[in-house]
């Protein structure tokens, strides 16, 4: 029984490796081996898969096979939503996690429902309650990544309430609460010097075809070479937009896949002295 729960656990770790570098094919073929012993998760796991992939119906068809082992578990009723929402279906995706609101469920799934349940009312345009929702994400989520995303979407959101200065000031502090047990680097022996280039970096998830990049392509390439040295650090996936960038720029890096601590160090290494963060507390 041991030797068969190392050996699942060692397929669920190949089936997120593949996942997390994007090799789909290697990730279904694991959740293939998994459906013999796990046809429940395989299900969801699949589910999963196709509705990253913006693919409806074979996540529909996918996630009416969990139906058949786990109909009422929240984690089924959360993928549904899911796949409403991919569809457009906001409402239809708001009400079924209302009916999840206050079950009993792991620390995992709530903090899943509760970061949809977010999405939808600031779609919908229920500004208080997201704030409200991705609270309780918050505070469910199970390590300081999700705690740090869905604080982060409660800062985005309470934009568009009204709040003093203090408020503003208070809930930003908070934010900032859950990094104090984070080891920073030194800049002590940082020299910004007279005679070198200006190490500029920016920090993007949008180096792509995307609305971001059609203002900070400027900010990349407008810079004169012989006085800044501009780095670019994407975090997305490459397109054609991203490899034109990659021509303009002094040097360029690609991020994606990297824990936060593993971006830190390769910044860091670089040892830049301006950083822009071109994605901040964003939807």
């Amino acid at each position: 029984m041991q030797q068969e729960n190392t050996e699942v656990e060692a397929l669920r770790d190949q089936i997120y490796e593949a996942l997390m570098r994007g090799d789909e094919p290697a990730a279904r073929t694991g959740i293939e081996q998994l459906h013999a012993v796990l046809p429940a998760e395989a299900a969801s796991l699949l589910t999963a898969v196709h509705i990253e992939a913006g693919r409806g119906g074979e996540a529909l068809a996918a996630w009416q096979e969990r139906t058949r082992y786990l109909p009422h578990d929240p984690y089924t009723i959360f993928l549904r939503a899911r796949i409403h929402l991919m569809q457009g279906e906001r409402i239809r995706a708001f009400s079924l996690l209302q009916s999840l609101l206050g079950r009993s469920m792991s620390s995992a799934v709530a903090e899943k429902v509760y970061n949809l349940a977010g999405q939808c009312a600031r779609f919908l345009g229920f500004t208080a309650e997201a704030v409200t929702f991705y609270e309780h994400a918050r505070d469910a989520a199970p390590d300081l990544m999700l705690r740090a995303l869905n604080a982060s979407n409660v800062l985005f959101n309470r934009h568009y309430l009204p709040a003093t200065p203090a408020e503003e000031r208070a809930a930003a502090e908070a934010y900032g609460a859950l990094f104090t047990d984070v080891q920073t680097f030194s800049h002590k022996s940082h020299d910004m010097g007279c005679t070198r280039r200006l190490r500029i970096g920016y920090l993007s998830p949008d180096v792509r075809e995307h609305v971001v990049l059609s203002f900070s392509y400027a900010l990349f390439t407008a810079l004169p070479p012989e006085r800044f040295s501009v780095h670019v650090y994407a975090m997305n996936r490459e397109d054609d937009f991203t490899q034109e960038v990659r021509r303009k720029v002094s040097v360029f890096r690609n991020l994606k896949g990297l824990s936060a601590e593993e971006a830190a160090e390769v910044i860091y290494r670089d040892d830049i002295d301006i950083l822009v963060d071109l994605a901040g507390h964003t939807a």
